[in-house]
């Protein structure tokens, strides 16, 4: 079995059918669907019994209480079969049907420990991820969904750190993305479209944000550190001009205050 797809529930019922259906969608077979729910109360767990038979013994499931998503995610990792981990959110699709094949194709090709592409944000046809480096990641975090993991990175590197809310996917990509040992690829292929509305989405992390600076200067060379300081300070610069250029002092304040905050 090559794929698991993970996924982290909890009172799911609006998103899941969706999710779920994307995931039959795939021409690729060759997969398994492991669902950690935390013991919705919402008729979650009827809605994935009902799936069961859809998915021809293929999907497996628990319902428990959690200490949160990335709790879930990580006993998702811990029962997961396949050789390659995949994490979806309830609510979040497949970009079309020939995503799995694809990463197949490209994972014949040469020997990987992690492989990722793009997302999509929501219905907005805006598109994003691209190559990163370890410039880029200092700025902006790779999505998960937009990732596939050989479970031997989990091995090698350990879980997610489940004292993050949201940020957890953040710090692991950090330290991956700085392993000399793993051996990663960026494939220019959308994989999935990215649920908006979902929890990471509308949940500030009290715990990631405070640390990430510490964290930046553990992991990344001090001259990209610097650079990225400069690159950051000429954007906010270029953003500031363009709100006062149009008389929009609202509007920056409520920029200012999102910076604050930790959600731009």
């Amino acid at each position: 079995m090559k794929f698991s797809i993970i996924i982290a529930t909890h009172n799911a019922a609006k998103g899941l059918p969706k999710t779920l259906d994307s995931i039959l969608s795939q021409i690729y077979k060759d997969y398994e669907v492991v669902v950690v729910d935390g013991a919705s109360t919402d008729g979650t767990q009827g809605l994935i019994e009902n799936y069961e038979k859809k998915f021809n013994g293929k999907l497996r499931w628990i319902s428990e209480p959690d200490k949160g998503i990335y709790d879930a995610m990580n006993k998702g990792i811990s029962i997961a079969k396949g050789e390659w981990l995949y994490f979806l959110g309830s609510g979040d699709v497949f970009y079309d049907i020939k995503v799995l094949s694809s990463v197949s194709d490209a994972l014949k090709k040469e020997s990987l420990n992690v492989i990722y592409g793009n997302i999509q944000w929501g219905d907005s046809n805006v598109i994003y991820g691209g190559k990163f480096s370890k410039f880029k990641l200092i700025r902006k975090n790779i999505c998960h969904q937009a990732i596939f993991f050989n479970k031997k990175v989990f091995e090698r590197l350990g879980k997610y750190d489940t004292k993050y809310k949201t940020g957890a996917d953040y710090v692991f990509n950090i330290i991956w993305f700085n392993d000399k040992g793993i051996e990663s690829k960026y494939i220019k292929k959308t994989i999935a479209i990215y649920d908006v509305g979902g929890y990471s989405a509308k949940n500030y992390d009290s715990e990631f944000w405070p640390e990430r600076k510490t964290m930046i200067k553990r992991y990344f060379p001090a001259h990209i550190i610097i650079l990225s300081w400069v690159y950051t300070l000429f954007c906010r610069l270029f953003t500031v001009f363009g709100f006062l250029s149009r008389g929009d002092i609202g509007g920056l304040k409520n920029k200012i205050k999102e910076r604050h905050n930790g959600k731009s």
